[in-house]
């Protein structure tokens, strides 16, 4: 490996995200992570077209946050929101497949503290769909 890889690979790996990514969850979740500067959290759920989700993040640094799902190579964005502390909503799921909620620490000064809850609108554990429109 020539001398200015070995000295640049350092610096590359610092600067690359860290994921704290887990496997798909059962609906409700909650969750609390700590995570340094530029490490995300990333929760993922099979949902079906139709249903809906609320969500609630919350954390004491500001960051980014989306939920997103992957069509092929694209990445398609249901909601995203820059430099918040809090984000809370519904998302109406367009299509049958694995949706993500991540939200990314972009705050300097330690590490950040992330509450984080997603449920079906009524609150059950089962799969809620919306009905068929025509």
């Amino acid at each position: 490996m020539p001398a200015y890889i070995r000295l640049l690979l350092p610096l590359i790996m610092f600067a690359m995200p860290v994921s704290a990514h887990e496997p798909v969850q059962p609906l409700p979740d909650t969750a609390h992570a700590e995570l340094k500067r530029n490490e995300f959290f990333e929760q993922c759920y099979d949902l079906d077209q139709g249903q809906s989700i609320v969500y609630f993040l919350s954390s004491d640094k500001y960051g980014d946050f989306n939920i997103h799902y992957h069509d092929g190579e694209d990445t398609l964005y249901l909601a995203e929101q820059a430099a918040v502390r809090q984000a809370d909503g519904v998302a109406d799921i367009p299509v049958s497949t694995e949706i993500c909620l991540m939200w990314r620490n972009i705050s300097f000064g330690g590490p950040a503290q992330l509450d984080y809850e997603v449920k079906y609108p009524d609150g059950n554990d089962v799969k809620q769909s919306l009905p068929e429109t025509e």
